[in-house]
C-alpha cells in the first residue's frame, strides 16, 4: 500500500499590487498631438478599456519608439493582458533608454520593480531578485521593493531571508498588511507559530475584513493541531469572498483530515467551482474518493489534475498509486516513472516502483528500489530508520573477524520475517548484533546466528558495520528461488509451551485449536484495507472449534462483542510478549489471521496459518499466488473485489470443515 499525498498546504501570497504605472512627464516632450494622444490612453488604461488604451499606445510608439513614458505605460498594459513576454520587451526598452532621456533615478524605481514583477510572472525568479535589488539600490526607502523580493525568496524556500526583507519592508511602513500577511507566511515556514499568529492578526487589526490573513492564519492553526481554530479561520474567510478557492481547499483539508469525507468533497468541489483549474484541488479530491473506495471517481479526479497540469508529480504518484491498489501494475508503473521524470527525488514514487517490482516476483529490481524508503520524507518517522557513523554493510564489505549491527525498522511483523539473515550474516564470518523491539526480545531470545541481543534503547557495543534489517535481502541478492531461513526459524520457550498446553487441555481438549487475529495496528497505512470488525467472523465461530483470540490490542466494539462471545476465548490478558503468544501458538492446529504480526510469527514457527488479505494486499504476499515463498506453512486467501471480506470468509469457513471433518 502506498502512501496517498495531498497536494501541499499552500497559503496566500500577497504582492502589494501587480505591474503598477509609474507616470511623470518625461524630458522629452511628446509633440501636443501625441501628448494629447497620451493622456488619452492613460484615461482609458485607468478606466480598464484596454483595448482603446492599447490602440493609442501603439499609435505613439510607431511615432516616437523610445519614448520612456509611453515605453513603460504600455508595458504595464501588456502585463495586465497576460502577455509577460512582450511587456518585458518594451519594460527592458524603457530602461535602456532612461540614461539617454535622462531619466531621474526615483523615476527608475517603479519600472525596475515592475521588472521584478514580471519576470517572477515568468519564474525567472533570480532575475527578478536583481530587479527588486536595483529598485531598492534606487530608493531604499521603497518598501514594495522589499516585499516583492522577500515574495521571491520565500517562493524559493529561502524563509530566513525572506523573513528579513518583510521585517524591514514593515520598518519602512509598519501598515503594510500585505507585507504582515507575507510576514506571517515566512514564519509559519520556519515552524514559528506563535509568531505567525500574531503577524496575522496583527495584520487582521488593521483590517479585519483581510481574507488572506483569516486563511493562512487557518494555515498555521491547522499545522498546530487546532482543526477546530482552523476551520473557524477558513469559514471566516470564506464569509468575506465566498468564492475564495483557496480557503475553501484548505477547509476541504481539514474535514479529510477528520475523516468527514462527504464535507471534503463537497469543499474541494466548490474550490473547483471557484477556480476550474485548480489541479491541486482534483488532486486531493481523488484521494478522498479513493478512501472511500469510488475508484472510478478517484481515477477521474486525478486524471483531471493531470490534464491541467501533467508535470503535477502528485497526481501522477496517487493515480499511480491508485492503478497499483487496483492491481494494474503496468498503469502504475508508468504514472511511477512519470513522477520521477519530473522529479528524481520523489522517493515515495521511487519506492513504489520497488513494490511493484517485488509483487511481481522481479526481485532484482525490487530491492535495489526498496533503498528509497531510507529516502522518504513521509515514511522516515516511521520506518525506524537510525544514523551511525559505522558504514550500512550492504554485502560489499569482508565481515570475517568484523562485529555488524542489524537493527529492526517498521513493524514487528518486518522483524519477524527478515531475521532470518542473521543467519546467512554470521555465515559471512561475522559478530552479530541484534537490536529488537522490546515486545520480541524473550521470543528471539535463541534466534540463530545471533552472538548478542539487545532490546531497543539498550547502550550499543562497539560495532565495524551497522545495516537495517529490511535492506538484507538487498545485501544477500535475494531471489524467489533462494530465500533463506529454516521451516522453523523461530522456537518458543518449552517451559511456556508446556503451561499452554496444561491451560488449553483443561478445556474441550478434543476440538481442534484455532486462533484468530482479526486487526492489527491502526496506525499502519494500509490498516483500512487490511482489517476487520469482529462481527464479521460470526458465522465462522459457528463450527465446532476451540477458538482463541490472539488478540493483544482491542478497539472498544470488539472488546465489548468479545465479552459476550462463547466461541471465543479471549486471551489477551495473558499474553504479555511475542514469547507469551508463540508458547500459545505451538499448541494450536491452526492460525487464521489478517496482515499482522501474528502470521509472520506463526509461520516463522511453522505453523499452520491462513492470511486473508485485503484486495490491495502488501508486495510481500506477490500476486495472484495461494502460497508464500516465505513461509512454507501459509495458505493465502485474497479478496476479489476491493472491501469484500464476506466470500474470503465463506472460502475459509468451507476450507475449515474440510481440514478438520466438521
Amino acid at each position: 500500500m502506498g502512501l496517498n499525498l495531498n497536494s501541499r498546504k499552500s497559503p496566500t501570497l500577497r504582492n502589494k499590487g501587480a505591474v503598477q504605472r509609474s507616470v511623470k512627464s518625461s524630458k522629452f516632450e511628446l509633440n501636443p498631438e501625441l501628448g494629447q494622444k497620451l493622456n488619452q490612453a492613460l484615461a482609458y488604461h485607468r478606466e480598464n478599456k484596454l483595448a482603446l488604451a492599447r490602440s493609442l499606445y501603439e499609435s505613439i510608439l510607431k511615432a516616437q519608439p523610445e519614448h520612456f513614458d509611453t515605453l513603460q505605460l504600455y508595458a504595464t498594459l501588456l502585463a495586465q493582458s497576460g502577455d509577460l513576454v512582450l511587456a518585458l520587451e518594451y519594460l527592458l526598452c524603457a530602461a535602456r533608454v532612461a540614461p539617454a532621456q535622462a531619466v531621474e533615478p526615483p523615476k527608475l524605481v517603479g519600472v525596475y520593480n515592475n521588472l521584478g514583477n514580471i519576470y517572477k510572472g515568468l519564474d525567472k525568479l533570480d532575475l527578478a531578485l536583481s530587479s527588486y535589488g536595483k529598485a531598492s539600490e534606487l530608493n531604499p526607502v521603497y518598501a514594495d521593493a522589499h516585499n516583492n523580493k522577500g515574495l521571491v525568496l520565500l517562493e524559493q524556500c529561502k524563509y530566513l531571508e525572506a523573513l528579513s526583507c518583510f521585517n524591514e519592508t514593515l520598518r519602512l511602513n509598519p501598515s503594510f498588511i500585505q507585507a504582515l500577511n507575507n510576514k506571517g507566511n515566512a514564519l509559519r515556514a520556519l515552524g514559528h507559530y506563535p509568531e505567525a499568529l500574531s503577524s496575522f492578526d496583527q495584520a487582521l487589526s488593521l483590517n479585519p475584513d483581510y481574507a488572506q490573513a483569516h486563511s493562512n492564519k487557518g494555515l498555521v492553526l491547522q499545522d498546530m493541531h487546532n482543526l477546530e481554530a482552523a476551520l473557524n479561520a477558513y469559514q471566516f474567510a470564506i464569509k468575506l469572498r465566498p468564492n475564495y478557492a483557496e480557503a475553501l481547499y484548505n477547509c476541504a483539508n481539514v474535514y479529510k483530515e477528520l475523516d468527514q469525507f462527504q464535507l471534503a468533497e463537497d469543499y474541494y468541489q466548490a474550490a473547483i467551482e471557484a477556480r476550474e483549474d485548480y489541479a491541486q484541488a482534483f488532486n486531493n479530491l481523488g484521494s478522498v474518493y479513493k478512501l472511500q473506495r469510488k475508484f472510478d471517481e478517484a481515477l477521474e479526479s486525478y486524471s483531471r489534475a493531470l490534464q491541467i497540469n501533467p508535470s503535477f508529480a502528485l497526481a501522477l504518484y496517487n493515480r499511480g498509486n491508485l492503478f497499483k491498489d487496483l492491481n494494474n501494475s503496468s498503469a502504475a508503473l508508468a504514472d511511477f516513472a512519470r513522477a520521477v521524470q519530473v522529479d528524481a527525488s520523489f522517493a515515495e514514487a521511487q519506492l513504489n516502483i520497488s513494490m511493484v517490482y517485488l509483487a511481481l516476483g522481479d526481485f532484482q529490481r525490487g530491492w535495489a528500489g526498496f533503498e528509497w524508503r531510507l529516502k522518504s520524507k513521509v515514511l522516515l518517522p516511521t520506518v525506524g530508520i537510525r544514523s551511525f557513523d559505522q558504514p550500512t554493510w550492504l554485502g560489499h564489505q569482508s565481515l570475517t573477524n568484523k562485529t555488524i549491527l542489524l537493527y529492526a525498522e517498521q513493524g514487528l511483523g518486518d522483524t519477524l520475517q527478515f531475521c532470518r539473515y542473521a543467519t546467512l550474516t554470521k555465515e559471512r564470518g561475522a559478530r552479530v548484533i541484534l537490536e529488537v523491539p522490546v515486545e520480541l526480545f524473550t521470543l528471539l531470545e535463541n534466534l540463530q546466528g545471533v552472538d548478542v541481543l539487545l532490546r531497543k534503547g539498550d547502550a550499543l557495543p562497539h560495532f565495524d558495520y551497522q545495516c537495517p534489517l529490511m535492506s538484507l535481502p538487498f545485501a544477500f541478492n535475494t531471489e524467489l528461488q533462494n530465500i533463506p531461513g529454516e521451516s522453523a526459524y523461530i522456537q518458543c520457550d518449552p517451559i511456556k509451551a508446556k503451561f499452554w498446553h496444561s491451560k488449553i487441555d483443561l478445556r474441550q481438549s478434543n476440538k481442534p485449536k484455532v486462533g484468530l487475529v482479526w486487526s492489527g495496528n491502526s496506525n499502519h497505512l494500509n490498516d483500512s484495507n487490511r482489517s476487520i470488525s469482529l462481527s464479521l467472523l460470526r458465522d465462522l465461530l459457528t463450527l465446532d472449534c476451540q477458538f482463541f483470540s490472539l488478540q493483544k490490542e482491542l478497539s472498544s466494539p470488539d472488546k465489548l462483542a468479545l465479552g459476550k462471545s462463547s466461541e471465543l476465548e479471549d486471551m489477551s490478558s495473558f499474553l504479555q510478549d511475542f514469547g507469551d503468544t508463540a508458547a500459545l501458538v505451538s499448541n494450536l492446529d491452526l492460525v487464521i489471521a489478517v496482515d499482522t504480526s501474528v502470521a509472520h510469527l506463526a509461520g516463522a514457527m511453522d505453523k499452520p496459518v491462513w492470511l486473508l488479505l485485503p484486495f490491495n494486499s502488501d508486495w510481500r504476499w506477490l500476486q495472484g499466488v495461494s502460497t508464500s515463498p516465505w513461509y512454507p506453512s501459509m495458505k493465502l486467501y485474497r479478496q476479489k473485489v476491493p472491501g469484500d471480506w464476506q466470500n474470503v470468509l465463506v472460502n475459509v469457513k468451507s476450507d475449515l470443515s474440510k481440514l478438520f471433518g466438521l
